[in-house]
Formats: C-alpha cells, structure tokens, sequence
C-alpha cells in the first residue's frame, strides 16, 4: 500500500464553489446518499458462498470435516441469520453516518494538474479550478471538529480511505466466517475488529469499479452519528490550501476573485495558471504572483 500523500488536489467544476471555499475557508463533506453513483461507496454484505448457510457448511465439511460439529453448535442456521442482520445493520448505520469529501493523490512523479481527463471531467472542460490540499491539515480539521462536537474520531478505517480499485466487489471469504466463529467468544461488533470479517468490510466501503482508476482518489472521511443532514460544512485551518490552479478556459471575472479570496485567507499558497502547450497533448501553468502591486 503507498504511503498517504502529502497533499491531495480537489478538482471544482463549478468555479464558484473554489471561490467560496477559499473565501469562507472551509470544505464540503457530503452523505454517500448525495453521489452520483449508487455503488459509491458499495455499503455492502457479499460472500464467496452467496451468503447460504448449507453452502458455507459445505465448504467446512470439506476443509474443516473435525470442526463441523462444533461450528454448528456455536453457529447454527438462526444465528447465521442474526449474524448477517447485524452485519447489514452495521453496514446501513456506517453509510447514514458517513461524510465524505473526494479528492486526487500526489505524488513524486505524477500530479493530478497534468491530467486531461480530470480537467475535462471534474473540471468541466478546462473551465473550473483545481485547489490542491494538505493531507496534515485537513486531518487536524476533521479531528478538531471532532472534538468540538463533544466525541472523538471513529475509526472505521482512518480519516483517509484509499481507494480500491477493482472488477468485483470484496468478498467475505468461508474461510474468515469458520476462523471468526471458532476463534470468537462473542458475536458482537466489537469482536469483528482485527479479523477477516471486518478487513473485508472495511476494503468493501472504499472500492470502486475499476473503471475509474484514472482518478486515483483518496477520500477524506468524517463519520457523524449525531445528525441526518446530508451536507456537512468544514472549516479550513491557516494554511490548509497549498496551491490553486485555474483550468486554461477559466473566466477573467472568476480568475481575479480567486485571487483576491486566495491573497486574503491563505496568502502562503501558490497559484497557477493553465495552458495549452504548443504542439504536444499537455499543460503548463504559469505562476500568479499574490503579492499586492
């Protein structure tokens, strides 16, 4: 697994939200239930046995024949069906208390900056903006916000999910059910942690279809059980923005309201203007000075 960037780069369609995120110095996280797609994040249950009870036993009568006794005893058919309830209950609960705020990885070699598909995508046809983040700083603004609000962070599986790209959803395997099972003494959530079971669920809400690995997103994650307001506003600490890039087609008029929130509210930034470069399918950016003259 790489390491979490250092900074990741938010790409805005619309000028105006870059211009009113830097202007009130703050982000917006949003409820899976506001996405596009309905399998983003996939909040889902799904195994190698289809979730069939005689086919799970089958698969230890085969592998595990000694064992298959005792793991009816500790597992029989109804608290399969418990087991699973409390699983998608889980999984429903997760999804209802999940906020989340999609952005792009850096890295040494490649800068989400340079990608055409993510101008002509995100950043609707070189007309939007790209404002390039600290990792650091919005994690220490995620957990104060946190705090402010009287808990902490939970940790489902860290303020940042990498995401997984994939042609088939995660599967819980047999294999992780038997070990759980036998290993287990309790069948609560908390006894999920650390085991198979719950390294599958945990991969499950922050895979995509494989389609969309261009994007090469890391997602910033804020989990809220406190509300069922779909749209969560998050304030941005000094320094939280590290470089603003206007797309090549962007409006005179957005361009100097960029630059005069950017000059205001974080003047350590840097900010650049996109081209075209002449006679290769690329980009360059030009540096904007913000000091006032």
């Amino acid at each position: 697994m790489p390491p979490q960037p250092l900074s990741v780069v938010r790409f805005y369609g619309n000028p105006e939200y870059a211009v009113e995120s830097i202007g009130f110095k703050e982000i917006v996280l949003i409820n899976p239930e506001k996405l596009n797609d309905p399998y983003d994040p996939p909040f889902f249950f799904a195994t190698d046995f289809n979730g069939e009870y005689e086919i799970l036993k089958d698969y230890i009568r085969q592998q595990h024949p000694k064992e298959l006794s005792e793991f009816e005893e500790r597992l029989p058919q109804e608290g399969w069906e418990r087991f699973t309830r409390s699983i998608k209950k889980y999984n429903e609960d997760l999804r209802r208390s999940t906020f989340l705020f999609s952005t792009c990885g850096t890295s040494k070699d490649t800068h989400p900056k340079d990608n055409f598909y993510m101008w002509g995508h995100y950043g609707d046809g070189h007309r939007g903006v790209a404002i390039e983040f600290s990792t650091a700083h919005l994690t220490r603004a995620v957990l104060q916000k946190a705090r402010e609000l009287g808990g902490e962070q939970k940790d489902v599986d860290g303020v940042w999910w990498e995401i997984n790209y994939t042609p088939d959803l995660p599967k819980i395997r047999s294999e992780c059910i038997f070990q759980f099972v036998m290993n287990s003494v309790e069948r609560s959530e908390q006894a999920w942690e650390g085991t198979g079971i719950f390294e599958t669920l945990r991969l499950t809400v922050r895979s995509k279809s494989i389609e969309w690995k261009e994007e090469n997103e890391w997602r910033l994650a804020w989990l809220n059980d406190e509300t069922r307001v779909k749209v969560q506003r998050l304030p941005l600490l000094d320094d939280s923005v590290a470089a603003v890039f206007l797309g090549c087609r962007i409006s005179a008029a957005v361009r100097e309201d960029l630059i005069f929130e950017t000059r205001r509210h974080f003047p350590s930034a840097r900010m650049y203007a996109g081209k075209l470069a002449e006679g290769r399918f690329s980009l360059e950016f030009e540096e904007i000075s913000l000091d006032i003259g």
